[in-house]
């Protein structure tokens, strides 16, 4: 019986389709079939994101997690954000500038405002660090219910934009900023979308959503019961993002800047060769260091968990620019 073939021949930037025919051994062939042209759509272009630029701005509630590693500021990073571009096959640097138990106002031209181990009062954080070189900015506040934000944030993203109008703006909006119901930066995250065209980056409410229950992990079946599958419970400190909470910032990131799914098979790989905290804390450490009271549901029972995860992942598209 004779079956009929479409194939495909591309050239000279048309496709054209010609009848044949593929029958059984020793059958007569039938003559080709009248060529029809098909207009081409030229592909897109891949790994947009070669030899770009991105700046972290940040404090612990970014590199606790490991989304970027704790380190000399100004530098390249080889925390988790560079090892998933790296692993997708992107050439692209991240400069992190973050630091410990700062804040926004503290990038502003006027200078740093917060006493700390890594900075002098006063001076610039980004002083001799080109901004016109950067592609991408990405801001996150402290766990600090700044009633200044919206203007800080602005003031930051100026200080891009005046020497690089093209570069892209982003805004991370961690998990503490949304369980202590931060108003400030909340409310004010719908206007830095709409009016400034910042990306949010929204874990922080994911992570919230699903330990309260709001939305179910799909395929999932463990139990959420609080923020501690999430943050820190070691004392005072029951805030800080733990190593799945930076996976989900990472991946939110990275599919807000590449527009790739967040369909990652090789995550634990990813997740367990980062260091964390103050960036020397091994994932095989972690919660022995992190939590003094032990979680209900601890974290690595859901990165151990592929069902888990693959309904976490399905979850983290629909958290950008939700706000």
């Amino acid at each position: 019986m004779n079956h009929t073939l479409l194939s495909l021949i591309i050239s000279a930037g048309s496709l054209f389709f010609i009848g044949a025919s593929c029958q059984e051994k020793n059958s007569p062939e039938t003559p080709n079939q009248p060529v029809v042209e098909v207009p081409v759509t030229e592909p897109e272009e891949t790994n947009g994101l070669n030899g770009k630029q991105i700046i972290v701005c940040a404090n612990s509630m970014v590199y606790y997690g490991g989304f970027v590693q704790k380190g000399e500021q100004g530098l390249a990073d080889p925390g988790m954000l560079s090892r998933l571009l790296k692993a997708k096959g992107y050439d692209c640097k991240v400069i992190d500038c973050t630091q410990g138990g700062h804040h926004l106002y503290d990038y502003t031209a006027s200078g740093c405002k917060t006493e700390g181990s890594d900075c002098i009062v006063g001076v610039d954080l980004l002083k001799g660090i080109d901004l016109s070189s950067f592609d991408y900015v990405i801001l996150s506040e402290s766990g600090n219910n700044n009633s200044n934000f919206l203007s800080d944030a602005r003031a930051i993203y100026k200080r891009f934009t005046d020497v690089n109008p093209n570069v892209k703006k982003v805004y991370i909006n961690h998990i503490y900023s949304v369980y202590k119901k931060h108003a400030k930066i909340l409310d004010a995250l719908k206007t830095l979308h709409d009016e400034d065209g910042v990306t949010i980056i929204n874990c922080g409410q994911l992570g919230y959503d699903i330990y309260t229950g709001a939305v179910k992990v799909p395929g999932g079946s463990l139990s959420y019961s609080d923020r501690y599958t999430f943050c820190n419970h070691n004392g005072s400190d029951t805030y800080h993002p733990n190593p799945l909470m930076g996976y989900i910032m990472t991946q939110m990131v990275y599919s807000a800047l590449t527009g790739d799914s967040a369909d990652y098979a090789d995550y634990s790989s990813l997740i367990k060769g980062c260091k964390f905290a103050a960036g020397s804390t091994s994932y095989d450490s972690y919660y022995s260091t992190y939590y003094t009271t032990p979680a209900a549901l601890p974290f690595m029972n859901v990165i151990d968990n592929d069902a888990e995860m693959k309904g976490i992942q399905q979850l983290i598209p629909t958290y950008i620019d939700k706000y």
